[in-house]
């Protein structure tokens, strides 16, 4: 009995947690392999979204944990991973970044978006009390 309640009490906890990792944006957001980068720059747009056509999390949020590369432009967010290993993830970034300049040439108005890694984890250290924020389950890289 106390066993199935703390089974109980843990679920409640990682679904709460789910809903406020999804609370983090208000943005659209889709998550594709970590391997849709590099096909990303070598694809056109419609055998891209034939290949990966990306799992909408919008108003979900992340479940899987690892490094995530994050793509944001005008309320529109893409994630790739998840990766368990950031050397990996850098040099795919390095790779987005490349496809995100040859595409910038091309269509200006994109400038403004940003290429970023973070780590989602849960985050089971939040002391007791304490509200549960947008952030606390996204950590941004550190150089």
């Amino acid at each position: 009995m106390i066993f199935t309640r703390s089974i109980l009490i843990m679920l409640a906890f990682i679904g709460l947690a789910v809903q406020a990792a999804s609370a983090q944006t208000s943005h659209k957001m889709i998550v594709y392999p970590m391997e849709a980068i590099g096909d990303s720059a070598r694809l056109n747009h419609a055998e891209f979204k034939e290949l990966y056509p990306g799992i909408d999390i919008t108003g979900i949020g992340l479940i899987d944990e690892g490094w995530y590369i994050r793509y944001s432009h005008d309320g529109l967010v893409y994630m790739f991973g998840p990766s368990e290993n950031l050397d990996y993830t850098r040099e795919q970034k390095m790779l987005l970044e490349q496809v995100r300049l040859a595409v910038v040439l091309k269509t200006p108005t994109l400038s403004s978006s940003k290429i970023d890694i973070i780590k989602f984890e849960f985050n089971f250290d939040i002391p007791a009390g304490q509200a549960v924020g947008k952030n606390d389950f996204l950590t941004p890289e550190k150089n």
